[in-house]
Formats: structure tokens, sequence, C-alpha cells
């Protein structure tokens, strides 16, 4: 079928045919092939179709409606790699950007939406696997998503960092986080900033060993990594 002839009625009636997790590659394509659609129908294609979500009536209250999850754990998992193995395989950046921005960004980018919470515990499974996989294209999306809210959501980005501080960078080892400064200079520069942000707060418990960590990432990037250094001018120069 010609792509200007469907519609999103059809679209979804496609994707309906699916089961998981072979409905998340289907959407995961659709989003990539449909861009003439509106991005809140890209949006809820994703929360149908690749993360399942489903309305239900809520216990406290029979007459609302509520979005819950129907993925277990393990298959949340899978779907967020799945989602990452089919960014790292596009040809170009912009495509990975244009689908990683119709799965989450209006959804994240809006603290009242119903979804928020949903997708707030997804992005930060999806940025520690991220982390883990070593994965310079998704971690680069992030980092520009970053850069795009931090003039207006730049607490939301520090507490998903500290999310990151405590459960992630807390466990691995101190070769495999010095590995971002070159695997992804801009996301490397965005951590550095957070990281400040949160060592600058009163209330920020760390252990010490972390901090040393987080310090050794500092140093490394700023003493290695030309391009770190190149994009942290950069950066400062555009603020002033």
């Amino acid at each position: 079928m010609d792509s200007g002839q469907l519609t999103i009625e059809k679209v979804t009636q496609l994707l309906h045919q699916h089961t998981f997790p072979a409905s998340v590659e289907a959407a995961l394509i659709a989003i990539r092939e449909c861009s003439m659609f509106a991005r809140k129908d890209l949006s809820m294609l994703a929360n149908r179709f690749i993360f399942c979500h489903s309305l239900s009536t809520s216990s406290t209250n029979p007459s609302q409606t509520i979005w819950i999850k129907t993925l277990n754990n393990i298959q949340e998992l899978h779907t967020l790699d799945l989602i990452r193995q089919f960014l790292e395989k596009q040809s170009d950046l912009t495509i990975s950007t244009h689908v990683f921005d119709m799965i989450f960004f209006d959804i994240l980018s809006d603290p009242d939406h119903p979804l928020f919470t949903l997708y707030y515990n997804l992005i930060l499974k999806f940025l520690s696997l991220a982390i883990s996989f070593e994965s310079k294209p998704t971690l680069t999306i992030i980092a520009r998503w970053f850069l795009t809210i931090s003039k207006t959501m730049d607490s939301l980005i520090t507490k998903i960092f500290e999310y990151i501080i405590h459960e992630h960078i807390a466990l691995a080892i101190t070769k495999s986080i010095n590995n971002l400064c070159t695997i992804s200079p801009l996301f490397t520069l965005c951590f550095i900033k957070q990281t400040c942000i949160l060592l600058d707060k009163e209330n920020f418990i760390i252990d010490k060993k972390i901090i040393q960590t987080l310090i050794e990432l500092l140093t490394y990037g700023l003493t290695n990594s030309t391009n770190l250094l190149l994009i942290t001018l950069q950066q400062e120069f555009i603020a002033q």
C-alpha cells in the first residue's frame, strides 16, 4: 500500500495483527515511515503497541480510567532493548532522533500528562540500558533531548541523573564510566553538568567512593577527550 493512502486507523488495524514482541518492531517501523501523521497519533501508537499500556478502571475511583502496564519487567526490558537496537540500525541519526521523539518526547515534556509516571520509569531504565551497552547513537540522542528541555525542565534532568548515579554509576567499574567520554562526549558533558549541580546540593547524599568515581570521570574526560573539551567550549560560547 502506498504510504499516502495510509490513515492512522488503518495503521492501528495493521498493528493489531501483531502480538508482542513482533508488535514492537512493527510499531517502530510505522513510526519511522509514517512521519505525515500527527505527533500525538504516533505517540499513542508507541504507547499502545510498543509499551502495550492499557486503559483500566481506577481502583480508587471507578468512574475514572487510568493507563496501566501489561508487560512484566523482563518484557519491558526486552522492549527497551528492541528500541535501542532499532535506533542504532538507522542509517541517519536524524531518523533515530525522530523515532525517539515520537516515543518519549511529548509525554516526558509534560509532567501533568496521565502517562508521565510510566514513561519516567521507562526512560530511567532505557538510559541505564544505553549506558550499559555503551550505545553512542542512543546516548547522543538522549543528550540532545536533555539540551532541548534544559531551559524548562532542568529539575527533571537532575532527577534522572541522580537516579543514574545511585543505581548505575555506583555499580559500574571506572573503565566503563570513563568510556562514556569517548563514546558520547555530548552525553558526558550533560552528565558532568548535572553531577556538579547535584554535588552542590546540601541534601544530596552520596557515598565517598562514588564521588571519587565522578571526580575521576571529570578528570579523565577533560584530560583525554578533545571532543569533550571542544563541546564544553562550544556550550560556554552559546551560553554567553
